[in-house]
């Protein structure tokens, strides 16, 4: 009997069976560095916003003390002394639409004119799925620490 030349069946289902085995590894991994990398988009843009409102403060920007306001999926820059008492016109509201959870101080305003802070604050920012937190501090001096 003359052999053909190509692939058998089973020949072609072993490729196929490790072909998707590759592809869903790799859909597994990237899923969480793409998560990761949010964590750390989120992280880095609460302490952009802290930096801002600290130097919005002490610039004399509209005349004005600003702060930042946390909650569990967002942050809002204010202009003001206290998120109670802020202008809402001014509000500057960031959203994060994934499973970063902000968590600790609520609202940390600066104080005029050397962007001081009443009483120190500590900010959470925890992934619970992927087992990651970060940790980020501002002390009475207005000295900005991630951890």
């Amino acid at each position: 009997m003359l052999m053909k030349p190509g692939f058998t069946l089973v020949e072609m289902l072993m490729v196929m069976g490790i072909m998707l085995l590759l592809v869903g590894l790799t859909a597994a991994i990237s899923g969480r560095s793409i998560r990761s990398s949010e964590f750390d988009r989120v992280r880095d843009t609460i302490r952009g916003e802290l930096f801002a409102a600290q130097a919005d403060t002490m610039a004399g920007t509209r005349d004005s003390a600003w702060g930042v306001a946390f909650f569990p999926n967002s942050i809002t820059r204010y202009k003001g002394d206290s998120f109670i008492t802020r202008d809402p016109v001014f509000d500057l509201v960031t959203d994060f639409q994934n499973q970063v959870i902000i968590s600790g101080t609520v609202d940390v305003a600066f104080t005029r004119p050397f962007g001081q802070v009443s009483a120190p604050a500590q900010i959470t920012i925890a992934d619970n799925e992927l087992n990651i937190s970060s940790v980020i501090t501002v002390n009475q001096s207005g000295a900005i620490e991630i951890n």
